[in-house]
């Protein structure tokens, strides 16, 4: 885990309208709280996307895809292993391990997150099983479309019959 690379004051950037988000703290968006210029003082450096990100005196939790500008108070947990289903298992684990923390005297700190610990599933070596992580998502995600489609065809059907009974009527 490291502290963000830009920690941006919003007040000194260039707010010419732009593709790339600054992120914040805010739970709202994934973050996203507008889309600056690329055009930044050069002292700025942008972090690389594929991240999940932790506010720290908010304690909110978010994957962010893009590469991205930030203001202060914002940790970035990457990996090469990560991708955004493995982000979508990680997220829930987090927060429930940051929920512990406040604000004041007991408030999510790099050396807090670096000492907690996330219990993962492991492969036959002992190390973080990724693919199952990813698979377990794709699970979820397949049971939601499952579950839209046959929403879907019951919502087709109920109009189909409700047209068929219209039309009889109709004809009467």
């Amino acid at each position: 885990m490291n502290a963000t690379k830009s920690g941006i004051d919003k007040n000194k950037l260039n707010l010419q309208n732009g593709n790339i988000p600054y992120i914040t703290r805010s739970k709202i968006n994934n973050g996203i709280n507008f889309f600056i210029s690329i055009k930044q003082n050069k002292k700025y450096n942008k972090d690389k996307g594929n991240v999940i990100i932790i506010g720290l005196d908010t304690q909110t939790c978010f994957y962010q895809e893009n590469d991205f500008y930030t203001g202060q108070n914002v940790q970035i947990l990457s990996s090469k292993k990560l991708n955004k289903k493995i982000a979508m298992f990680l997220i829930p684990l987090i927060k429930k391990q940051i929920k512990k923390l406040n604000w004041g005297g007991n408030g999510a700190t790099l050396s807090r997150l670096n000492r907690m610990k996330i219990l993962l599933p492991i492969d036959e070596q002992g190390a973080p099983n990724w693919i199952y992580m990813e698979r377990f998502i794709e699970n979820i995600e397949q049971k939601k479309i499952n579950e839209l489609l046959i929403w879907v065809n019951q919502t087709q059907q109920q109009e189909n019959q409700e047209d068929e009974k219209r039309q009889s009527t109709k004809q009467i």
